[in-house]
């Protein structure tokens, strides 16, 4: 009988030292999400925050603030998209409609911040109607980051 006691003892204790290898992987995966909401939700609200600011000069047709601004804005939308891009991947696991609205977005983002950073004088007319596309593909992507984070909870 001793020998079954020892045997189911040291089962007892594989089971707990699984059991709180288990804990401590699910408390990082989910520390790592959290941790990658919150980067996406700042990141995201700084492009937003200079996408209403653009917005405001253009409409007011102030060049070079707008120039300055527009400079901020690629800076904040090239970080959002990289971070949110890679990170979203690495984390979750999205389903491939939403990896192609993110790709998508992804690519307008870049183009957005190739044409603009090589121009020296800026069209306003043009940046609001790049805008406007823009923050439409951004509404969209927005929508898939929300469901791929809140599906993975």
């Amino acid at each position: 009988m001793p020998h079954s006691n020892t045997a189911h003892t040291t089962h007892t204790e594989k089971a707990k030292t699984a059991h709180a290898q288990f804990a401590g992987q699910l408390f990082q995966q989910q520390t790592t999400r959290l941790a990658t909401q919150k980067e996406i939700s700042r990141s995201r609200a700084l492009v937003l925050s200079y996408l209403l600011k653009l917005k405001k000069c253009i409409d007011a047709q102030h060049d070079d603030l707008v120039q300055a601004l527009c400079t901020r804005f690629r800076e904040y939308l090239i970080d959002y998209i990289s971070y949110g891009h890679f990170r979203l991947f690495e984390v979750y696991d999205p389903e491939p409609h939403h990896v192609t609205t993110v790709e998508h977005v992804t690519n307008l983002a870049l183009q957005f911040d190739r044409r603009y950073r090589s121009q020296p004088t800026i069209n306003l007319a043009r940046l609001r109607d790049d805008l406007e596309e823009l923050a439409l593909a951004m509404e969209a992507r927005f929508e898939v980051e929300d469901e791929i984070t809140i599906i993975s909870h």
